[in-house]
Formats: structure tokens, sequence, C-alpha cells
């Protein structure tokens, strides 16, 4: 305690003193609180404050009119742009610019046929920057398409495809039909990009086909499956080759695996699965990213008639949703079933072409069905007729024309000998497609 100059202060009566003992002028120093006494901040005067005080009112002058000059060009800017919305939404603007819209888009961009697409559609149409009944009314006028035009394939002197030309223009099922080695095949991977023309062209929705940069659903006759790695696996290979993200991708496998009834599969190796199974797995490989355009050949090899009907159904929701979708098959009657247009191959060359229907109605009413219960025979061989096949359903006649057939009927009546049936009817597919592409059907 020697070195303290002056007795210690107690406690209280430094903080009853009302001022911090630390700063206090007469506290004595300690080491507890020593004093260091802060310099005076004292003001001095810089100048005239009239003078200062002007010379900032006139500043904020300045600024004030900067603003309100900056204002009246906002103004003005606004009632420019008011005056143009104005005159856009009249009818007659409105009209001009739903043409200008529909003159800019790029069709094979903007057209939307499928339900992934219709977000993008809403999305823009919410933006202004598109015009759906404006697209309703381009699409009338330009409708997708596939052309096929003289495209040509040989194999050194052998000519394995000979000027093929067909076009679809309009959603539904085209039939390409041949006897085996006919071209079939060839042409299927010409129009798929698989196999190198040696002439002609292949066009879709007006512009080259590109398979690798269309989302082209194919089915092939031989199985294309990995037979080692697990069907799920290869679904998602199959589906980021199309370009499908992986979180739409399977949901899209999770609805077709319940669809064809093939969920207990997924862990297996496409090896351990039937051949029916293996053309499951394959439809629904084909059918992912919702393709627009669809190659079916055989759809319906090694299926039975269970599954096939499945198939059948499914190929329904396909036309249904308007797919274009090329089909080949042996199976007449399903070509029949689906298809409007063919055509049928022979050894390379187009041998018959044109509207299912009307192919028909050109070889007219040929094919007579008669059934009696009497022996009308004789009749029949007065008549001219004859016999093309003789089944429990009834007797067929080929005739040349009505006329030959109603004097059947005619002279059995007369004779007492009413049919239980008679039916005139056009000839088969399966008829024409013996005429035109062979002697057989058998391939």
């Amino acid at each position: 305690m020697t070195g303290l100059q002056f007795p210690l202060p107690h406690w209280d009566d430094r903080m009853s003193s009302g001022a911090n003992p630390k700063c206090r002028k007469d506290a004595a120093p300690t080491k507890f609180a020593p004093c260091h006494p802060k310099p005076s901040r004292e003001r001095t005067p810089s100048g005239d404050g009239k003078g200062n005080y002007q010379s900032t009112l006139n500043k904020i002058k300045c600024t004030l009119a900067k603003i309100k000059s900056s204002l009246a060009k906002i103004k003005s800017t606004l009632t420019k742009i008011k005056s143009t919305l104005n005159k856009k939404t009249s009818p007659a603007a409105k009209r001009k610019h739903s043409t200008k819209e529909v003159n800019t888009i790029d069709i094979s961009k903007k057209l939307c046929y499928t339900k992934n697409n219709s977000r993008k559609i809403s999305l823009k149409y919410k933006t202004g920057s598109f015009n759906p009944a404006a697209l309703r009314r381009k699409e009338r006028l330009i409708q997708m398409s596939l052309k096929v035009k003289n495209i040509s394939k040989k194999y050194g002197e052998f000519t394995a495809l000979e000027n093929l030309s067909f076009e679809i223009s309009k959603p539904g099922v085209f039939a390409l039909l041949g006897t085996n080695g006919a071209g079939k095949t060839t042409s299927i991977r010409i129009i798929l990009g698989m196999l190198a023309k040696n002439s002609g062209s292949v066009s879709w929705n007006g512009k080259e086909m590109r398979p690798a940069e269309e989302n082209v659903g194919y089915l092939a006759e031989d199985r294309g499956l990995y037979p080692k790695i697990n069907v799920l696996e290869q679904m998602y290979f199959f589906a980021s080759l199309k370009g499908v993200k992986k979180t739409d991708a399977g949901k899209e496998i999770d609805y077709w695996f319940d669809r064809l009834g093939i969920n207990e599969y997924r862990k297996k190796t496409s090896n351990q699965l039937s051949k029916g199974n293996q053309q499951k797995v394959q439809l629904a490989a084909a059918l992912l990213g919702n393709p627009k355009l669809l190659v079916l050949d055989e759809p319906l090899s090694g299926l039975d008639p269970v599954n096939a009907d499945l198939f059948k159904s499914v190929i329904r929701e396909e036309i249904a949703k308007e797919k274009y979708i090329i089909m080949s098959s042996h199976q007449m009657n399903i070509i029949e079933e689906f298809c409007d247009d063919i055509v049928i191959l022979n050894r390379g060359k187009t041998v018959l072409q044109g509207n299912l229907n009307e192919i028909k109605k050109a070889e007219g009413r040929v094919n007579l069905i008669v059934k009696s219960d009497f022996d009308f025979m004789p009749i029949a061989a007065e008549c001219g007729l004859a016999v093309k096949e003789n089944t429990p359903n009834g007797v067929c006649f080929t005739v040349t024309g009505e006329e030959q057939a109603y004097t059947l009927l005619n002279k059995m009546t007369g004779a007492g000998m009413p049919p239980v049936k008679f039916e005139l009817r056009e000839p088969t597919l399966n008829e024409i497609f013996i005429e035109r592409a062979g002697e057989s059907n058998e391939v």
C-alpha cells in the first residue's frame, strides 16, 4: 500500500457521486480504474453560416429540377406505351397480330400434338408470345407428314428395293406389305436411318428425316433386348436415348409395365422372358417418350390371342392420339382392321398402292357365297359359275359381276330352292395379296 498517493475511495462513494469513476477528473488512479481524461472537442466556427445554408439550398433546388424533368420523360414514355397498347387491342390489330404470329412460328418446334407439350403452350400463352387459335389455323394448313420419294437400295448387281414412294399425310396406320425378301425390312431400315440408300429421299414434317434427332418409336420383328441386363435398366437406357428425363421415364415405365402386365418382370433379364413377354417389353420401349411416329414390324408376332387383343387395344389408343404409324405384317386380317392405305411390294418393286377401300371397290364384288338346304350346284353350273371354295359355311363362287350372281338367285328361287345365305362381297386383302404378290401367302 506504500505506492498509493491518496487513500482509495470506497466503491459506494464513487457510485454515489453520479459519475463513472473511470472518467471522473478527481478520481484517484488505481490499478482497477486508471483515469485517462479525454481531450476537449470544442467546435470552432468556420466561415459565414448564412452562406453555407444558401449554397446547400441551391443544390437541393437543382436536384429537384432534375427529378421533375425525369418524371416528365417517364410520363411521356408511359403515354406512348398506352397508345401503342390501345392500337394493338383493336379487332383489326388483333387479326393482324395473329397473322404475324403464325408466320413467325417454327412449326417443327411450336406445333404441339402431345400432352408433354401442353405445359409449354400454356406458359407461352400466358406471356402473350403464343396464340393457340392461330396455331390451330396454321396446323390445318400444314399437317405433319412422312414422305418417302423414290428410295432405292442395291447390293452389287442385286436390287433389293427400287423407287419406293409413298406419303402419310394424316394420322393413321399405313401398311407396308410383301412376301419374304420383297424389301419391307430394307424400306423400314432406310426410313429409320439404319441403312444407307442409293437414291431417293425421306422427309418428316417437311424436313430431311433425322431419326437420331426425332422421337421415333420402333418395334422390330427381331428381338433387340440385351440378354443379360435386367429389363428395368434397359428401359431407363432406352428412355435416355430418346432424351426423356429420369423422373419422367420412371412414370412412363410404371404406366406401360402396368398396362402391358409385365410388372413382375422388372428385375429379370430378357433371356428369362418368353417370346411374348419380350415383345411386350419392346413395345413399351418403343412407346417411351410418346413418339409421334411409330414403326411396328410384325407387332403381333409370337402373341397368344389374349395378348394379341391387348396389343390391338394399345394400337387403337395410339391411333386415337393421332399418331403416324407404319405397320408391316403377314396377318392380312390385322392390316384390314387398322390400315387405311397400303403398299404391296414384290421383289423390291411396288405392285399395288393406294387406299384399301378404293382398291377393293375397283376389284368389284366378285365373290359370291351361297348356302342352301337344296342341291343347287347343277343350276350354278348352268350359270357358268366356277367354284372357288366349298366350306360348311357355304360355297364361294367367282363371278364376273352382279348380273351373273342375281341370275343364279332368280333360277334358284324359281326352282323352289331358296338360299339360306346369299352374299356378294368384295375380295379380301388376303386374296388381293395372293394375286398381286405371289402364288401363295405362305411366308
